[in-house]
């Protein structure tokens, strides 16, 4: 195969050096697009937006890169503080297991041990259950870029009967990666002073 340099200087030698300039030139080209291209997906990664509308969801539910809208924040909230609030005997490690999926592996393995030593605790006692109420959108706020407290009222019932009623506030941490959102701890604090 005849080179493009072949015949262009008189020199064989000129030739091949021409030619190799050309390719280095060619390889610096493609590095440059490879680089252009890799910083465009990356940042249209970023943009991307996704909307997620569950069975019964109302709302604004999208997610984009690190962010979510405030329903789909609202939402998950009261999933969290329902799953980790509303137990009894019967359904408080169920529910703590369906709520490992959202927390962030990096505190995974502590909150596995926590749900469970939780579970097994309420399970002595199979007549004890708790129920959490909230009186609605304005007992949600976001607290930062990563932090929303939920309030409520906190029932401990007895057989038939509400034996305490204490005011609390759930504080959800979360974060969110490529659009995926991850629980990175939940705490419950008293108001009750």
């Amino acid at each position: 195969m005849k080179s493009l340099f072949s015949n262009l200087f008189v020199q064989d030698s000129s030739n091949v050096f021409a030619e190799n300039r050309l390719l280095k030139f060619g390889f610096v080209a493609v590095v440059i697009f490879a680089g252009l291209q890799t910083a465009t997906i990356s940042t249209k990664l970023d943009e991307q937006r996704v909307h997620l509308i569950p069975i019964g969801g109302q709302g604004d539910f999208v997610i984009s890169g690190s962010t979510a809208s405030d329903d789909y924040l609202r939402s998950m909230s009261r999933y969290i503080v329902h799953m980790a609030g509303d137990l009894s005997a019967a359904t408080a490690r169920r529910q703590l297991n369906e709520l490992l999926p959202l927390i962030h592996p990096d505190e995974y393995s502590r909150y596995r041990d926590l749900f469970t030593r939780l579970a097994d605790g309420i399970e002595r006692y199979p007549t004890v259950s708790y129920v959490v109420q909230w009186r609605g959108n304005r007992d949600i706020k976001k607290v930062g870029d990563d932090t929303i407290h939920v309030a409520g009222v906190k029932k401990r019932i007895v057989g038939d009967s509400v034996t305490s009623t204490e005011n609390v506030t759930y504080q959800i941490s979360y974060s969110f990666e490529q659009g995926r959102f991850w629980l990175t701890g939940i705490k419950e604090v008293s108001n009750d002073a």
